[in-house]
């Protein structure tokens, strides 16, 4: 460490008895710029004559100025250091999506990204994640950009509103600085009575296409198709109105995604090659679409079903990406190791994974190791509003099969974290336990103080699904 960054250092934490995170440190200008923290929270520090000094919000002392970690002072990062914002990462490049519903975990996802081939979706939330934390899009943001800060992660993220099917939420997203917006279409993928009429453009179009069908192993019909744009044709008319509306006028490329799973109905292969097609004939660029898969992604397990069928089913919709250069999604996919690596290898390393309750479940791992009382009041919780939270989520749990935690010894209430029904129980019930005011805040305040255990044990286990998904960096 040189002699200026060390003064600049030691004057910190002689004004504010804070921890230093290094790694943070920037010299810019005629400046020089930390993150720290001490008992009262994070905080920013800057010294030296500078424009960044000028422009964030804090309290001078002697040259040195002491700014919280608000959220005008993340629009003023964002301004001067191009690696605290988010961008956006585009259809040849593989990536994951963390979400955090803490607001606390993310330099752990970004320890787990950084040896992989893999770039990461840090921000990542959809309006009922944010209605059940409490939480705004602003906040994810402004925690994941600190975290960056804190970690000094230079390589770029995504920060992705998740789910959205509101044109409203998706237009506030995007002026906050979102880079990847994921529109759900499951309201408007319907079957219309009476069906809807076929133009004969249309027709001709798709039927006439025979060779290319045939190279993409689509066995088309005219019932198939007519059956086809009936469900489909208005979420792309739909696309094209948010795409026009909200996403062109933009100067900064921005990452579409097109959630199609949120149905009962398996995404036939043809259904994928239509709504890409007519997207593609109207000029609106996306990066990646999410089919509904065959089999089971619910959350917090691993894959139900046959992974042969699901291998099978996997490769017509690779050719269909193929076809058109864009990557497959794959959403709820926390724990889905049986099928990782097939889905790695046949979309050759485009794709786009979504997790986000299987951190949730890693802190209360870390709750059940360190404070057991804590962890048996919000196991307790989530088991009383299991009926309710289930309505939000797709699982199986049966919380009869569950263990009685009276009947279990302390010690070993982290063996909930690994049986499936309490795992998904504990997973979907989070709003409640959230919503409790002294469960939360007995909560923040032991995942706080057991900080690097519990970056340990997040790392852990998505050190998991990234081994099974990504190259390692050579």
């Amino acid at each position: 460490m040189n002699e200026t960054k060390k003064t600049f250092f030691l004057k910190i934490q002689s004004l504010t008895k804070a921890r230093i995170f290094k790694d943070s440190w920037i010299s810019y200008d005629a400046s020089q710029f930390v993150m720290a923290e001490n008992e009262t929270g994070c905080f920013l520090a800057v010294q030296g004559q500078s424009p960044l000094y000028r422009d964030l919000d804090g309290e001078a002392f002697d040259a040195l100025k002491i700014c919280p970690c608000s959220h005008e002072n993340r629009l003023v990062l964002n301004y001067y250091f191009d690696f605290t914002r988010p961008i956006a990462l585009g259809s040849n490049q593989s990536s994951f999506g963390f979400g955090d519903r803490l607001g606390l975990i993310t330099p752990a996802h970004i320890d787990s990204v950084t040896p992989y081939d893999i770039k990461p979706v840090l921000a990542q939330q959809s309006m009922r994640e944010l209605a059940l934390t409490g939480r705004s899009y602003r906040d994810v943001l402004d925690d994941v950009v600190y975290a960056v800060l804190k970690r000094g992660y230079r390589e770029g993220f995504g920060a992705d509103a998740d789910h959205l099917k509101e044109e409203k939420d998706i237009e506030a997203a995007l002026a906050l600085g979102y880079s990847m917006v994921t529109v759900d279409c499951s309201e408007v993928l319907r079957r219309k009575e009476p069906l809807a009429h076929l133009p004969s453009s249309l027709r001709h179009e798709y039927l006439e296409s025979t060779a290319l069908m045939d190279r993409l192993g689509i066995f088309l019909t005219e019932a198939l198709l007519q059956d086809t744009y009936t469900i489909y044709g208005d979420a792309v008319h739909f696309l094209e109105e948010i795409f026009n509306r909200q996403i062109r006028p933009l100067s900064q490329a921005i990452d579409l995604e097109i959630s199609l799973d949120e149905t009962e109905a398996i995404t036939h292969p043809f259904a994928h090659y239509f709504v890409a097609h007519e997207l593609k004939k109207r000029g609106i660029t996306f990066t990646s679409i999410a089919p509904k898969f065959v089999g089971e992604f619910q959350k917090g397990i691993d894959y139900i079903g046959s992974p042969q069928t699901f291998e099978s089913h996997l490769a017509s919709h690779v050719r269909v990406a193929d076809h058109f250069a864009h990557k497959l999604s794959l959403h709820s996919g926390s724990d889905k190791f049986s099928i990782f690596p097939s889905f790695a290898k046949q979309t050759t390393n485009r794709f786009h994974i979504k997790t986000s309750g299987t951190s949730w479940l890693e802190s209360l791992r870390v709750v059940a190791q360190k404070d057991p009382d804590l962890f048996s009041k919000i196991f307790s919780l989530s088991i009383e509003h299991f009926e309710e939270a289930r309505k939000l989520y797709q699982v199986r749990a049966n919380i009869r099969n569950i263990m009685a935690i009276d009947r279990v010894n302390p010690e070993d209430y982290v063996d909930y974290l690994d049986e499936e029904n309490a795992r998904q129980c504990l997973h979907i019930a989070y709003g409640y336990v959230l919503a409790d005011p002294v469960l939360r805040k007995r909560l923040f305040y032991l995942l706080n103080k057991e900080e690097s255990y519990l970056y340990q044990t997040v790392h852990r286990h998505l050190d998991r699904h990234l081994t099974l998904l990504g190259r390692k960096r050579q």
